[in-house]
Parts: structure tokens; C-alpha cells; sequence
């Protein structure tokens, strides 16, 4: 991820060692797709009951407008994952990418496919909630380590859309995620703290890609055979 465009190029990389495991493309990458899917689902549900809790605060405009484009999109996306008639009215385009047109219908198949596994959606979305949880109260811990102070809600409702903005073309979000965390949390905790705290989250991901990439490069898991390699 440190290295691909946007902060989710990694996944490809993912998808690709699990295809190793299971010889079966179309799944891997679905499942793939759902982790990331699922993890900004859960986000954006957490933004939108922040959001009904801050009704009565004083709020920004630009905040305001992000959540409900945001919210809208999910729905739609949601929509047009597990509903196949819904989803068919954009099958024209496909006639743009018609050599992967095989390839992203089954794609498309397999992820529709997970509505049937209604409990293990819930079970995945429960570990889900509880991972963005720690990973918001970690960015209070940041802050709070540099001496200021922010809501736990006002995480809740803005981290989100840091995550989000992180997918604009970059290198994993290098840049666009450090200036989404001072656009928005600017006004509550002051520029210069918003971009401190940037700063550390870099840092602490630049730690963990460390141990990451060290299990990547003397894992026997992780080893291609000359043949892998050269594909």
C-alpha cells in the first residue's frame, strides 16, 4: 500500500496471494473486495449515527454536504451489489472495458453472491465495527498526545471522509490524507495540531508496513516459484 496508487493498491497484491492459495481468481478478488468494501460500510454507518447525534451542534457546511453525498453513494453501491436487476441497468458499460467483460461479470456474480450468507456478513461486519472502533480511538490518542482535544463523535463523523478523500489518485493517499485531516479537523483541534497528527499516523503506518514487509520478504508463504515470478 505504501507504494501502489491510492491507500487500497495493496489489495491487488492481496488478491493475487490468495489466488495462489485457492486457484480460484473471480473468489479472491471478491473477497478482497468485500474486507474493503465491508470496512467503509461500517465507516460510513458510523459517520451517519455521529451525524444524528450532531443534528444540534454547530456544524460545517462542506462536513454536512460530504456526509449526505457519502451516505447516498453507499446506498446506491449497496443497491447495486446485491441487486441484479438494479445493477443490470448499467450493464452499457461494460461495452467500454469489453475485454474484461467476462471477468468483471463473474466478479460481479461471486460478490452478489455473498447475500446468502446473511451470518457471515454479520459476523465480518461485527469485527469490522470493532476494528474501525480502536482505530478511531487511536487517532484520540494521537491527539490527545499532543495536547489537544477532540469528541470521540466528531471521529466518528470525519475520519470517514479522511478515508475516503485517501482514495484519490496518490500514492496510498500520501499527501491527499494528510490535507483531509487538516481541511476537517482544522476548525476543532487547529491546523497545525490536525497536521501533527497526520504526521504521526503516517509514521505509525510506516512502522507497521515495516513489520509487514519484513513477513513478506522471509515468509515461506509469501515466496514465488521462478515460474510466478516471471508471470
Amino acid at each position: 500500500n505504501n507504494f501502489l496508487p491510492t491507500s487500497i493498491g495493496g489489495d491487488v497484491v492481496k488478491a493475487c496471494y490468495v489466488t495462489k492459495k485457492t486457484k480460484d481468481g473471480p473468489s479472491s478478488f471478491a473477497a478482497i473486495f468485500m474486507d474493503r468494501f465491508l470496512g467503509f460500510l461500517t465507516m460510513i454507518f458510523m459517520a451517519a449515527v455521529a451525524f444524528l447525534f450532531l443534528r444540534d451542534a454547530a456544524r460545517e457546511a462542506a462536513v454536512d454536504k460530504m456526509i449526505y453525498g457519502v451516505i447516498a453513494l453507499a446506498a446506491v453501491f449497496l443497491v447495486f451489489l446485491f441487486n441484479k436487476g438494479f445493477a443490470s441497468k448499467f450493464s452499457f458499460l461494460l461495452r467500454v472495458v469489453r475485454p474484461l467483460e467476462d471477468k468483471l461479470k463473474n466478479l460481479y456474480t461471486t460478490v452478489h453472491d455473498y447475500k446468502h450468507h446473511k451470518a457471515l456478513l454479520a459476523q465480518a461486519i461485527v469485527v469490522s465495527l470493532l476494528s474501525q472502533m480502536l482505530y478511531f480511538y487511536y487517532i484520540f490518542l494521537l491527539v490527545k498526545g499532543i495536547g489537544g482535544s477532540i469528541a470521540m463523535r466528531e471521529l466518528f463523523l470525519r475520519m470517514p471522509l479522511v478515508s475516503i478523500l485517501a482514495l484519490l489518485p496518490s500514492i496510498n493517499g500520501l499527501g491527499v490524507r494528510e490535507g483531509a485531516m487538516v481541511l476537517l479537523f482544522g476548525s476543532l483541534i487547529g491546523r497545525e495540531s490536525a497536521f501533527a497528527t497526520s504526521l504521526l499516523v503516517l509514521t505509525s503506518l510506516m512502522m507497521v508496513s515495516l513489520l509487514g514487509g519484513l513477513i513478506y520478504a522471509f515468509s515461506p508463504q509469501f515466496k514465488l516459484t521462478k515460474e510466478e515470478a516471471i508471470a
